[in-house]
């Protein structure tokens, strides 16, 4: 089954297994990110890096990944 969401303002189609849920961490795998260098935000809200495992995408959420940048 394909998943279809938007993650920062474009569109993604994801192939969702029934044991799997797609959920933010497994988005960040998909675009090969590691979580302690962003911050995810989901249909507006900002979502808790502790939670990420655990938290479902549904079909047509927006996701936003906002990357740190360091520098000085």
């Amino acid at each position: 089954m394909n998943l279809n969401i938007v993650v920062n303002g474009k569109s993604l189609q994801l192939d969702q297994h029934d044991q799997e849920p797609v959920t933010i961490a497994s988005v960040l795998r998909h675009f090969d990110v590691q979580k302690r260098m962003v911050v995810v935000e989901q249909n507006g809200n900002i979502i808790d890096r502790s939670v990420y495992e655990k938290t479902p995408i549904q079909g047509g959420d927006q996701i936003e990944i906002v990357h740190f940048v360091g520098g000085g």
